[in-house]
This record gives C-alpha cells, structure tokens and sequence, in this order.
C-alpha cells in the first residue's frame, strides 16, 4: 500500500472506535471505522485508508506486527496516525479492556473500510499488532 497524507483532525471526531476482544476472547482489538467510510464515499474512505496506511496495517484479517504503538498516557489512549501534529485519541468502552492491553503488552488494531466495525470481506480491513508505551515520543512534544 502506498503511503497516503492523513486526514486533518476536523476528521477524527466522526471516527467510531470501538474495543473489544478477538473471537476467542483472548487478544484485545481496537477497530476504527466511520459511519461514512463505504464505497460511495470516497472522501471517508480515503481518509480511513490513510489512516491505516500510517499505522502500517495490512489487508486481511492475519494482524502482522507494525512497529507502531498505542499510547496510555495518565489514562488516555491514543494512536499515532501519522499527522505532524495530532494524534487519534479514543476512550475504551469497558474497564478491564486497558488491563488486558496492559498485561499483554500491546493490542491488535484494525481499520474498516466499511461503515461497521467488522466487515465481512477481507479486503475491507486492515490490520496489524500495535505494542504499548506510556510515554509519548519526543516529536509529540516538539510539534505542539
């Protein structure tokens, strides 16, 4: 996948993200998706696509390792998305979820390029493994 320029932050707030758990129930999940990102929206789906595309995820189901990671910060959980400046943010839905990332060190991520969060055609997701920090790079600060 070539490398695409992400959307601007007016984009985020309409992103859903949603937490949960592999079908096993074993490996948490943060999937993002937009109500908007289908294909006859071009415009939310290119912006989904370049948000996958700098998180360094994959098409398919099979979650390969991205080098990217998620960030809980004094209780606040965000992706870098590859904007200069801003960073995705995004609150888990349960309470155990950021334990289970705690404990294991990471999480899987996905992107759908659906307008839910599990499509069930391959080509409609993307994903990765995203390991865990809890303190943000150096760049974050330089760009505020």
């Amino acid at each position: 996948m070539s490398r695409l320029a992400p959307p601007d932050p007016e984009f985020l707030p309409g992103i859903r993200v949603d937490t949960t758990y592999t079908l096993r129930g074993s490996v948490p999940v943060v999937t993002l998706f937009h109500p908007h990102a289908h294909t006859r929206n071009v415009v939310a789906g290119t912006a989904m696509l370049a948000i996958a595309s700098g998180l360094g995820l994959r098409y398919g189901w099979h979650f390969p390792r991205t080098g990217q990671c998620v960030y809980n910060i004094w209780d606040y959980w965000a992706l870098d998305y590859g904007h200069p400046r801003d960073v995705l943010t995004f609150f888990p839905q349960d309470l155990i979820w950021p334990h289970v990332v705690r404990g294991g060190g990471g999480c899987f991520l996905a992107v759908s390029l659906e307008d839910e969060p599990r499509p069930a055609n391959e080509v409609r997701v993307l994903t990765g493994r995203v390991a865990l920090r809890y303190q943000a790079p150096r760049e974050w600060m330089r760009a505020r």
